[in-house]
């Protein structure tokens, strides 16, 4: 499509999200390549009790989230709508997570990458995974390549150096570079 204020459409994308169906109705580009498995996790100030879920804890106590996402739209609606007057919303998910590391917020929402990279070396501060969240469908997706579908020659120059970025271990080094664990995407057939 382009850019919305005119110029050049990309031939490459990367970290779009994967999605095999969606991308055999789309005659333009190539989904192709998923290399990372995102994931909607919550962290929580180590000083509240461990073994409380964290969206009872919500109830009680505030929780961080970027604006009109999957992660506020749940917090939202969960619990019959218990949680939503302590729901505090921010413009991006490092706004929230200043904010929990100012001990403003008992907890933040969100993707598990951003998260992980707002949190730093203060992670160990902080729990951090993935909740069973009733009535979410959905808590993660893979993420890959979109690659115009007229270039052939690129597709397979994309996917063939994503496989060997990723069955290298290079991938998973460039995330632990960032702070940031590695989840293999679903949908990869593993080569070694």
């Amino acid at each position: 499509k382009g850019h919305y204020i005119g110029g050049g459409v990309a031939d490459v994308m990367l970290h779009v999200p994967y999605d095999a169906e969606f991308g055999r109705r789309n005659d333009q580009v190539k989904l192709i390549a998923p290399y990372y498995r995102e994931q909607i996790v919550v962290t929580v100030d180590s000083k509240y009790e461990q073994k409380e879920d964290p969206l009872d804890l919500f109830t009680r106590e505030k929780v961080g989230v970027e604006l009109d996402t999957l992660s506020d739209f749940y917090l939202l609606s969960a619990y019959q709508g218990k949680i939503r007057p302590n729901v505090v919303h921010y413009k991006n998910p490092q706004e929230a997570i200043s904010a929990l590391l100012r001990g403003e917020l008992a907890g933040v929402m969100g993707p598990r990458s951003e998260i992980e990279k707002g949190l730093g070396d203060k992670a160990d501060n902080y729990r951090t995974g993935p909740l069973q969240l009733p009535g979410l469908r959905q808590s993660g997706w893979d993420l890959g390549s979109a690659v115009k579908a007229s270039n052939t020659e690129l597709v397979s120059a994309v996917e063939n150096a994503m496989t060997q970025l990723r069955v290298s271990g290079e991938l998973e080094k460039i995330f632990k570079q960032h702070g940031i664990t590695y989840q293999l995407p679903s949908r990869v057939k593993l080569a070694y």
